[in-house]
């Protein structure tokens, strides 16, 4: 039978799924994403729980909304996230094991994901890409809004790159505490930070200027 375009079907309803070419795939917490390329069009391929395939006419209408899947399930999930509506936004999610972190983005709706290997990365790419998409036409419908978007992107990368780099002080901090401790520094230092002993001595438990992330609804992982 041909298949119809936009609708969902189940897998065993799709006629020779095996032996339609997969151009691309994806697999975050157990799904898998698969483009394939089928006789009657294109077919994306959700292998979940409920596992579902639609067909569409052609490879650019099954690639966007193959991005678009991928995104939307990333973006759901992202502990950080920065969003002006449903088609600007961008986000970083990881996974259940704390091992994989993903950056997800949506700039006037075309979707874009890529994988990191940790969150300093991750974080370092969610900034560089906030920055990229304030350099670019947002098309919110309103030269006002895009001007007041791009502004505000700029402010979260910059925002995003402080986060990092505070991170990394800490992380220099708590690799020095040793030496600090043994030579009476502490105070002086923290004299030079502008902190006080208290604050620096939770820099030091990892409390304060650490790598934070809390995926939504769950607990953080650092």
């Amino acid at each position: 039978m041909a298949l119809d375009f936009d609708t969902v079907y189940q897998l065993d309803q799709v006629p020779d799924l095996e032996d339609a070419k997969v151009t691309t795939s994806y697999e975050w917490e157990g799904v898998t994403y698969e483009l394939r390329n089928h006789i009657d069009g294109w077919l994306v391929v959700i292998r979940s729980a409920s596992p579902s395939a639609t067909i569409y006419p052609s490879h650019v209408d099954g690639e966007y909304t193959f991005g678009r899947v991928i995104v939307n399930a990333l973006l759901s999930t992202a502990g950080t996230r920065v969003g002006w509506n449903e088609q600007n936004q961008a986000g970083v999610t990881c996974d259940s094991n704390g091992t994989r972190w993903a950056v997800a983005w949506l700039q006037a709706g075309q979707p874009h994901f890529h994988d990191f290997d940790d969150w300093r990365s991750a974080h370092t790419a969610l900034a560089d890409t906030l920055e990229a998409m304030a350099k670019q036409p947002v098309y919110t419908g309103s030269n006002m809004e895009d001007e007041i978007l791009q502004a505000y992107l700029r402010l979260a990368a910059s925002s995003m790159r402080a986060t990092v780099d505070r991170a990394h002080l800490g992380d220099t901090l708590r690799e020095w505490q040793p030496h600090m401790q043994a030579d009476r520094r502490v105070a002086d230092i923290a004299k030079h930070l502008d902190v006080d002993r208290k604050f620096l001595y939770r820099v030091f438990d990892g409390t304060e200027w650490c790598p934070r992330y809390t995926p939504a609804g769950t607990a953080p992982v650092s």
